[in-house]
């Protein structure tokens, strides 16, 4: 969002001008332009905006076609889009495509040209992704750092596995984020959420580094994994990423990876969780916390509070409320 509005998570937004809706949405989600394609007196709108770790949730829906265009300033992000009623066009490399109920539209949106909603009623969720962590993402774990455009496929279509799965992350991640949800207080959970969404894109969507996917990367030695786990438990506090991780001890991403699967027999992601869950156990166990069981998982970075109760259960063999019951009473 806007760095008017530096603190502000969620905002909600609606009424029947056209300039009022430009300058509305720009004033807190970034300057744009736009025209009505109709008659303005016919047109309606509300919009919900929602901000999080790099991460820019916009639902809208619009009676009235209209069309926007980047200007100067407006911030680089990868924009996907899905259409739930009538559609979105763009410009795109000489063509234009389209996002209908069935598919979803993928460009950084500084490179699209003019986005068109088409259709009496339009019904959709734009899932904004700093161009920031798609870059950083791409340098690691492609093992360079991304120069020029991306080239990445445009038009998605929801029938292929692949593009289920983002879709499916791209609906967790509305859900996280809408009505005060949980990803808006869990800047862990909102970081890991982008991270996996991005590589998901970059790992499955043609673009500019498929060609490097199936080589195969150089091997990291176990001293270089021991640096790893001593940065996530120096950092674990800390909205850090495994490319994070990795940047920071001066492997890819990629390397990582296989190195803890060879070393550790799990991926540094579910190590990390592991320590998360380590911590968390640690405070429903401490007479000094106050927090309550969903604080302690959104610090720690689990925002569904029933997949921690899972996940903790597994580990621990009680639920976080037995825990912290069993704990009460001996103190007693």
């Amino acid at each position: 969002m806007s760095d008017e509005h530096p603190k502000r998570a969620s905002v909600t937004l609606g009424g029947d001008d056209f300039e009022g809706a430009v300058e509305q949405l720009s004033r807190v989600f970034g300057r744009f332009d736009g025209r009505p394609t109709g008659r303005t007196s016919e047109f309606a709108w509300s919009t919900s905006l929602h901000s999080a770790s790099g991460l820019v949730l916009v639902s809208g829906y619009y009676e009235g076609e209209w069309d926007l265009w980047p200007v100067d300033d407006t911030p680089e992000m990868l924009s996907i889009l899905r259409c739930h009623q009538g559609a979105t066009q763009t410009s795109f490399r000489g063509s234009t495509v389209e996002s209908t109920a069935g598919s979803m539209l993928l460009a950084n949106n500084l490179e699209a040209g003019r986005y068109a909603l088409r259709g009496d009623r339009i019904v959709s969720d734009a899932l904004f992704v700093d161009w920031e962590i798609i870059a950083r993402n791409a340098a690691s774990l492609f093992d360079q750092p991304l120069k020029g455009s991306l080239n990445i496929a445009p038009e998605i279509a929801l029938s292929d596995s692949s593009a289920a799965w983002m879709a499916g992350l791209m609906d967790t991640i509305a859900d996280g984020m809408r009505t005060n949800g949980p990803l808006l207080h869990s800047p862990l959970a909102a970081a890991h959420m982008a991270e996996a969404l991005s590589n998901l894109i970059l790992l499955n969507v043609p673009n500019h580094f498929t060609q490097f996917i199936e080589r195969k990367p150089a091997a990291v030695a176990p001293r270089q994994v021991k640096q790893a786990i001593d940065y996530m438990h120096k950092h674990i506090a800390r909205p850090i990423t495994v490319q994070a991780i990795a940047q920071a001890i001066g492997v890819s991403s990629r390397s990582l990876e296989i190195s803890f699967r060879s070393f550790k027999g799990v991926t540094p992601a579910a190590y990390l969780r592991g320590i998360r869950l380590k911590a968390a156990h640690a405070e429903l166990c401490d007479p000094a916390s106050s927090l309550t069981i969903r604080e302690i998982c959104l610090k720690w970075g689990f925002f569904h509070i029933g997949r921690f109760s899972a996940v903790y259960r597994d580990a621990y063999g009680v639920s976080p409320s037995e825990s912290r019951r069993r704990f009460n009473k001996s103190q007693v």
